[in-house]
């Protein structure tokens, strides 16, 4: 046997990558816990160069345009200009986020606390409701006899389950302590690791272009620097388009629901809003808390709220998606519940939201690859 004939090579080349499929199929589970563990380690990294990512469109922006054509700050060290770029950045992006705050929080709080005093209300009326069903012999009150329905002992099972629920909040109350302290010191490495970036950006991409210069062919590197392109920008057209969108269908349902007088309109809003940036999984989690709140004041404008949510949603899908974050992120919708499984299983809320943009990444780089091959065995001589 020739061992360096091409077809013993590529029948070597297909047994060891068969045998290391079946590998990892049958580790599956030990290799799922030290991806995770090198996830959590490296979890502050990839914080802050998510803060860097963030940061960097807007700073650029001003180092450019506005610090780089002012003639008195235009003869400013590149340096200093560099510092003065990051802090108005800073400074806006904090702006931004206290003012959302401030005006939001006051009536969020004061929505929360309308909800909590209107739930007696809700369950006294249900309460109402059911016994008038007992006593007219409804169908449903029929039904609720022969199953022997109590409703005092629905009622105090669920005061029950409040009580050990909070019971076992406040014993846990410790570890929620550490987690927000674990939290604040991520946050902080994160933040003091992302200024280091955004302050080096230029060296640490010649460091890393020389690294690749060092150990690959130019072909290579012309590789490698034009994937990093792609990646950023299926990154940046997801991640800030993202935000976009989910300011925009925040607003459309405020004014929605406050043109037909629905109830807890700034809460459901600004629910709808944050939870946009979560694909699928979001947008259902904000229609059933929508759907509860409004239940507890009205019923039926819990149906039509319903109806609104699933049209502002097939108009967000059909048409402003689309346009905001732009089609290089599409991916098939089998795809994308792949990648939010697969990302929401390794790394929660985070995996989810950031694993759209990555297999669309790895979905152009496919597609490319697939086709180029294809065309190079449609213009091969044997294919003629």
């Amino acid at each position: 046997m020739n061992f360096k004939s091409k077809e013993v090579k590529t029948a070597l080349i297909y047994i060891g990558l068969s045998f290391i499929a079946i590998m990892l199929i049958m580790n599956q589970s030990a290799i799922l816990n030290i991806i995770k563990l090198m996830f959590s380690v490296f979890t502050p990294f990839i914080f802050g160069l998510a803060i860097a990512f963030i940061f960097n469109a807007p700073m650029r922006n001003i180092e450019k345009r506005v610090f780089g054509l002012i003639p008195l700050t235009k003869k400013l060290p590149a340096s200093l200009r560099r510092i003065l770029s990051y802090l108005v950045t800073l400074i806006l992006i904090t702006t931004v986020l206290g003012a959302f705050i401030i005006s939001v929080v006051p009536a969020l709080t004061a929505t929360i606390i309308d909800f909590i005093n209107a739930v007696p209300e809700a369950i006294a009326d249900f309460e109402t409701w059911i016994s008038n069903q007992v006593s007219l012999e409804t169908e449903v009150g029929l039904w609720l006899t022969s199953i022997n329905f109590d409703f005092e002992v629905v009622k105090q099972n669920i005061i029950v389950f409040a009580q050990s629920s909070v019971q076992s909040w406040l014993d846990s109350s410790f570890n929620i302590v550490s987690g927000v302290f674990s939290a604040f010191i991520t946050l902080s490495i994160a933040f003091v690791f992302s200024i280091y970036v955004l302050m080096s950006k230029e060296r640490l991409g010649a460091q890393i272009k020389l690294i690749l210069n060092a150990y690959f062919s130019k072909d290579q590197v012309a590789d490698v620097m034009k994937v990093a392109h792609q990646a950023d920008e299926i990154y940046s057209s997801f991640v800030l388009g993202q935000v976009v969108e989910a300011g925009i269908i925040g607003v459309i349902f405020f004014v929605v629901l406050s043109l037909f007088n629905f109830p807890y309109t700034i809460l459901i809003s600004t629910i709808i809003a944050f939870t946009a940036l979560i694909p699928i999984v979001g947008s259902l989690l904000a229609m059933v808390i929508g759907i509860i709140l409004i239940a507890t004041v009205n019923p039926i404008q819990s149906f039509w709220f319903f109806v609104i949510f699933q049209t502002i949603q097939n108009l967000e899908n059909n048409f402003i998606y689309p346009h905001v974050v732009g089609k290089n992120v599409g991916l098939p919708a089998i795809w994308v519940l792949v990648a939010i499984t697969i990302g929401g299983s390794l790394y929660g809320v985070l995996g989810i939201i950031l694993s759209i943009p990555t297999f669309s990444l790895f979905y152009v780089l496919f597609r490319e690859q697939v086709n180029a091959r294809i065309q190079r065995i449609e213009n091969s001589p044997n294919s003629k």
